[in-house]
This record gives C-alpha cells, sequence and structure tokens, in this order.
C-alpha cells in the first residue's frame, strides 16, 4: 500500500489507531488494527526482514518507536481495576540486550501511561519481530 492508499482508507475511519512501517525489503505497511502486526511479523519472519521505522498513529498524533535494538515489540494490553474503568493499550517496546524497554500506549490517544523493563523471559515471543543484523545469539534469548 503507498501513501496515497492509506490516505484513502485513512479518511473513510478516522478513529482508527494504525500501525505503519516500511520493512528493509523498501514495502510500506499500514494497519488499522492489531491483526496487522502478526502480518507484519509473518512478513518480516518469512523475508528476514525488519522495520527501518515503525509509527502508531491516531489523527494527527504519531509515536515513533525506536527500531535500534535487537527487535522491536508490539501486543495488545488491558489496564483497569476493580470495579472501575478498564482501558485499552499498546504495549510498544525495544529488546536491548535480553531486556524488552517498553511504554504502555493509551489507545486511541497514544499517550505513555507507563514505562518498564521485562527481560524477554517475561515477554510474548509472538509479539517481538527480531532484527535479523543486530540480535545476540536468539536460542538463548527464548
Amino acid at each position: 500500500m503507498t501513501e496515497e492508499d492509506w490516505l484513502v482508507e485513512y479518511r473513510k475511519d478516522k478513529s482508527a489507531v494504525w500501525i505503519k512501517a516500511r520493512t528493509t525489503d523498501g514495502i510500506s505497511h499500514y494497519y488499522s488494527s492489531f491483526d496487522g502486526w502478526l502480518k507484519l511479523k509473518a512478513h518480516c519472519d518469512e523475508l528476514k526482514v525488519f522495520p527501518e521505522w515503525l509509527r502508531l498513529q491516531f489523527r494527527s498524533h504519531v509515536v515513533e518507536v525506536d527500531v535500534s535494538g535487537e527487535g522491536v515489540y508490539l501486543t495488545r494490553a488491558l489496564r483497569g481495576r476493580a470495579g472501575g474503568e478498564t482501558k485499552q493499550h499498546y504495549m510498544v517496546g525495544t529488546l536491548k540486550n535480553g531486556k524488552v524497554y517498553k511504554k504502555l500506549l493509551s489507545i486511541p490517544e497514544l499517550e505513555v501511561a507507563d514505562t518498564y523493563v521485562d527481560d524477554l523471559s517475561q515477554c510474548f515471543k509472538e509479539a517481538l519481530i527480531y532484527n535479523e543484523e543486530t540480535r545476540t545469539d536468539r536460542e538463548k534469548q527464548i
């Protein structure tokens, strides 16, 4: 999908949170739901490519995700209290030296609600795209 094609889709649903990326094979990816992340991961795993850049976008608010590490992480999360409101979030992160540096972003606003640093073993492996060029021994990480 080109940027122009994305604009057509964006205008159809301005309330969507978009996952936007360009991979090292030169392909641009635009997804309006989390399922798109799984498609992007499958593309990267199959072709051994990695996002050159990754952005989340809600309306004009764009969040750049750090892709400088050994991998990039994205999953859905819920946060709430008993008897209170439950809020949807995206958890984004960067893998560096066996640790995933995460930010919890509210949906749809994409404002940082919290930050975490977790060992890779505490993360969902399905949510991680490895950078084949910069990662350390993957088998030891999993």
